[in-house]
């Protein structure tokens, strides 16, 4: 089998990963190896391979993956409905007990 075709079998099995895990650490690994199996399809020996492996998925670890937790982990901006009641003052206008009231 060609190493081109592994790297893509191996971006393809790191792609589904993330879906299941949303953790965006395998997302970029993914990438990383979508794009080692572009330069294996171009000849690049196997080490060298590694090499870009490494180099792609620790840049996009360290620098993109922070970026994007940071996005999808951001507070949501308005509240609506009851959820915006939450933590409010409230007027009592009729006795409250276990069976009902205002």
């Amino acid at each position: 089998m060609d190493p081109w075709l592994i790297w893509l079998i191996a971006a393809a099995v790191l792609a589904v990963a993330e879906i299941a895990t949303l953790t965006a650490a395998l997302g970029m690994l993914g990438v990383a190896a979508l794009i080692t199996s572009g330069t294996a399809a171009l000849g690049l020996p196997v080490p060298f391979q590694f090499l870009v492996f490494a180099a792609v998925a620790t840049v996009s670890v360290l620098f993109v993956r922070p970026f994007a937790v940071r996005h999808l982990r951001r507070p949501e901006v308005a509240r609506f409905g009851v959820d915006a009641l939450v933590g409010k003052a409230a007027y009592v206008v009729a006795e409250v007990s276990g069976e009902g009231g205002r």
